[in-house]
Protein backbone atom coordinates (compact mmCIF):
# COMPACT_ATOMS: atom_id res chain seq x y z
CA UNK A 1 0.00 0.00 0.00
CA UNK A 2 1.34 3.40 -0.99
CA UNK A 3 2.03 5.87 1.76
CA UNK A 4 -0.36 8.80 1.92
CA UNK A 5 0.85 12.24 0.98
CA UNK A 6 0.86 14.85 3.72
CA UNK A 7 -2.23 16.53 2.23
CA UNK A 8 -4.13 13.24 2.22
CA UNK A 9 -3.73 12.70 5.96
CA UNK A 10 -6.81 12.74 8.17
CA UNK A 11 -7.20 12.77 11.93
CA UNK A 12 -7.41 8.96 11.80
CA UNK A 13 -3.77 8.75 10.65
CA UNK A 14 -1.17 8.33 13.40
CA UNK A 15 0.96 11.27 12.36
CA UNK A 16 -1.92 13.73 12.08
CA UNK A 17 -3.55 12.44 15.25
CA UNK A 18 -0.38 12.95 17.28
CA UNK A 19 0.08 16.50 15.96
CA UNK A 20 -3.54 17.48 16.60
CA UNK A 21 -3.21 16.18 20.17
CA UNK A 22 -0.29 18.54 20.74
CA UNK A 23 -2.99 21.16 21.21
CA UNK A 24 -3.48 20.92 24.97
CA UNK A 25 -7.04 22.26 24.92
CA UNK A 26 -8.11 19.73 22.30
CA UNK A 27 -6.34 16.81 24.00
CA UNK A 28 -8.00 17.64 27.33
CA UNK A 29 -11.48 17.83 25.82
CA UNK A 30 -10.94 14.64 23.82
CA UNK A 31 -9.97 12.75 26.98
CA UNK A 32 -12.99 14.14 28.82
CA UNK A 33 -15.33 12.97 26.05
CA UNK A 34 -13.84 9.46 26.05
CA UNK A 35 -13.80 9.03 29.83
CA UNK A 36 -17.04 10.89 30.58
CA UNK A 37 -15.49 13.01 33.30
CA UNK A 38 -13.96 16.43 33.79
CA UNK A 39 -10.20 16.94 34.01
CA UNK A 40 -8.92 20.08 35.66
CA UNK A 41 -5.76 20.43 33.58
CA UNK A 42 -3.36 18.41 31.41
CA UNK A 43 0.26 18.87 30.49
CA UNK A 44 2.91 17.08 28.49
CA UNK A 45 5.39 15.38 30.84
CA UNK A 46 9.12 15.85 30.49
CA UNK A 47 9.99 12.20 29.86
CA UNK A 48 10.37 11.07 26.28
CA UNK A 49 7.62 9.48 24.18
CA UNK A 50 10.16 6.92 23.03
CA UNK A 51 10.69 4.28 25.69
CA UNK A 52 13.67 1.94 25.48
CA UNK A 53 14.24 -1.00 27.77
CA UNK A 54 17.30 -3.25 27.72
CA UNK A 55 19.23 -3.56 24.45
CA UNK A 56 17.55 -6.81 23.34
CA UNK A 57 13.96 -5.77 24.16
CA UNK A 58 11.38 -4.23 21.87
CA UNK A 59 11.25 -0.43 22.16
CA UNK A 60 8.16 1.60 21.29
CA UNK A 61 7.29 5.10 20.26
CA UNK A 62 4.10 6.28 21.91
CA UNK A 63 1.71 8.50 19.93
CA UNK A 64 0.62 10.86 22.72
CA UNK A 65 1.52 11.01 26.42
CA UNK A 66 -0.35 13.36 28.76
CA UNK A 67 -0.48 13.84 32.51
CA UNK A 68 -3.24 15.57 34.49
CA UNK A 69 -3.15 17.69 37.64
CA UNK A 70 -3.54 14.54 39.78
CA UNK A 71 -0.54 12.91 38.01
CA UNK A 72 -2.63 10.36 36.13
CA UNK A 73 -0.78 9.41 32.93
CA UNK A 74 -2.71 8.98 29.68
CA UNK A 75 -1.29 7.25 26.61
CA UNK A 76 -3.41 7.94 23.51
CA UNK A 77 -2.84 5.67 20.51
CA UNK A 78 -4.48 5.85 17.08
CA UNK A 79 -5.23 2.45 15.52
CA UNK A 80 -6.62 2.64 11.98
CA UNK A 81 -5.63 -0.88 10.91
CA UNK A 82 -6.94 -4.03 12.51
CA UNK A 83 -3.94 -6.02 13.70
CA UNK A 84 -3.34 -9.11 15.80
CA UNK A 85 -2.25 -8.78 19.39
CA UNK A 86 -3.86 -5.37 19.99
CA UNK A 87 -4.83 -6.37 23.52
CA UNK A 88 -1.36 -7.77 24.26
CA UNK A 89 0.13 -4.56 22.87
CA UNK A 90 -1.93 -2.50 25.31
CA UNK A 91 -0.50 -4.63 28.12
CA UNK A 92 3.06 -4.10 26.85
CA UNK A 93 2.57 -0.33 26.54
CA UNK A 94 1.28 -0.07 30.09
CA UNK A 95 4.16 -2.15 31.45
CA UNK A 96 6.74 0.01 29.69
CA UNK A 97 5.10 3.21 30.92
CA UNK A 98 5.40 1.85 34.47
CA UNK A 99 9.05 1.03 33.92
CA UNK A 100 9.66 4.53 32.60
CA UNK A 101 7.82 6.16 35.50
CA UNK A 102 9.45 4.16 38.27
CA UNK A 103 13.01 5.25 38.80
CA UNK A 104 15.53 2.57 39.63
CA UNK A 105 15.28 1.79 43.30
CA UNK A 106 12.06 3.77 43.68
CA UNK A 107 9.04 2.72 45.70
CA UNK A 108 6.11 1.01 43.98
CA UNK A 109 3.80 3.47 45.71
CA UNK A 110 5.27 6.12 43.40
CA UNK A 111 3.71 4.53 40.33
CA UNK A 112 1.19 6.89 38.78
CA UNK A 113 -2.31 5.87 37.84
CA UNK A 114 -2.16 5.19 34.11
CA UNK A 115 -4.60 4.69 31.24
CA UNK A 116 -3.70 3.29 27.83
CA UNK A 117 -6.32 4.40 25.30
CA UNK A 118 -6.57 2.99 21.78
CA UNK A 119 -8.79 4.88 19.33
CA UNK A 120 -9.80 2.21 16.79
CA UNK A 121 -11.53 2.78 13.45
CA UNK A 122 -12.95 -0.75 13.79
CA UNK A 123 -14.73 -2.70 16.52
CA UNK A 124 -11.96 -4.54 18.41
CA UNK A 125 -14.36 -6.80 20.33
CA UNK A 126 -17.40 -7.06 18.05
CA UNK A 127 -19.93 -5.95 20.68
CA UNK A 128 -20.88 -2.61 19.12
CA UNK A 129 -19.87 -0.49 22.11
CA UNK A 130 -18.46 2.99 21.56
CA UNK A 131 -16.10 2.53 24.49
CA UNK A 132 -14.69 -0.61 26.12
CA UNK A 133 -13.01 -0.01 29.50
CA UNK A 134 -11.07 -2.69 31.35
CA UNK A 135 -9.81 -2.86 34.93
CA UNK A 136 -8.48 -5.78 36.98
CA UNK A 137 -11.36 -7.40 38.90
CA UNK A 138 -11.57 -10.45 41.15
CA UNK A 139 -13.14 -13.51 39.47
CA UNK A 140 -14.60 -14.81 42.73
CA UNK A 141 -15.84 -11.43 43.96
CA UNK A 142 -16.68 -9.30 40.87
CA UNK A 143 -17.33 -6.25 43.01
CA UNK A 144 -13.72 -6.38 44.27
CA UNK A 145 -11.30 -4.32 42.21
CA UNK A 146 -7.54 -4.82 42.39
CA UNK A 147 -7.05 -1.02 42.46
CA UNK A 148 -3.60 -1.20 40.90
CA UNK A 149 -4.14 2.14 39.16
CA UNK A 150 -4.20 0.77 35.62
CA UNK A 151 -6.94 0.88 33.02
CA UNK A 152 -7.12 -0.01 29.34
CA UNK A 153 -9.67 1.74 27.14
CA UNK A 154 -10.58 0.92 23.55
CA UNK A 155 -12.63 3.48 21.61
CA UNK A 156 -14.61 2.06 18.70
CA UNK A 157 -15.37 4.78 16.13
CA UNK A 158 -17.89 2.40 14.50
CA UNK A 159 -19.82 1.95 17.75
CA UNK A 160 -23.61 1.95 18.08
CA UNK A 161 -24.11 1.16 21.79
CA UNK A 162 -23.23 2.96 24.98
CA UNK A 163 -24.11 6.07 26.93
CA UNK A 164 -22.38 8.74 24.86
CA UNK A 165 -23.62 12.19 23.93
CA UNK A 166 -24.20 13.64 20.48
CA UNK A 167 -20.85 15.45 20.52
CA UNK A 168 -19.04 12.15 20.97
CA UNK A 169 -20.99 10.59 18.09
CA UNK A 170 -20.07 13.48 15.82
CA UNK A 171 -16.39 13.13 16.72
CA UNK A 172 -16.59 9.44 15.80
CA UNK A 173 -18.08 10.42 12.44
CA UNK A 174 -15.07 12.65 11.85
CA UNK A 175 -12.67 9.78 12.59
CA UNK A 176 -14.63 7.66 10.12
CA UNK A 177 -14.12 10.23 7.36
CA UNK A 178 -17.74 11.39 7.39
CA UNK A 179 -19.22 14.88 7.58
CA UNK A 180 -19.49 15.84 11.25
CA UNK A 181 -21.35 18.65 12.98
CA UNK A 182 -20.82 20.28 16.32
CA UNK A 183 -18.43 22.75 17.87
CA UNK A 184 -15.72 20.29 18.90
CA UNK A 185 -15.80 18.36 15.61
CA UNK A 186 -15.27 21.66 13.80
CA UNK A 187 -12.44 22.55 16.17
CA UNK A 188 -10.74 19.24 15.39
CA UNK A 189 -11.10 19.82 11.65
CA UNK A 190 -9.65 23.31 12.00
CA UNK A 191 -6.66 21.88 13.89
CA UNK A 192 -6.10 19.34 11.10
CA UNK A 193 -6.07 22.24 8.62
CA UNK A 194 -3.65 24.18 10.84
CA UNK A 195 -1.26 21.21 10.98
CA UNK A 196 -1.42 20.83 7.19
CA UNK A 197 -0.53 24.50 6.81
CA UNK A 198 2.66 24.01 8.85
CA UNK A 199 5.81 23.71 6.75
CA UNK A 200 7.59 22.30 9.82
CA UNK A 201 5.22 19.33 10.11
CA UNK A 202 5.14 18.86 6.34
CA UNK A 203 8.94 18.59 6.19
CA UNK A 204 9.03 16.26 9.19
CA UNK A 205 6.46 13.93 7.61
CA UNK A 206 8.32 13.89 4.30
Amino acid sequence: MNRKTFDELTIADNYMFSKVMLNKKIAKRFLEDILGCRIKAVFYPSYEHSIDTRYDAKSIRLDVILEDDEHTVYNLEMQATKRKYLVKRSRYYQDLIDLDLLEKGGDYDNLNRSLVIFVCTFDPFGEGQYVYSFRNMCKQVPSLSLEDGTEKVFVNTKGVHGEVDEEFKQIMRLFNGLVADGEFAQELQQEVSRVKASEKWRREYM
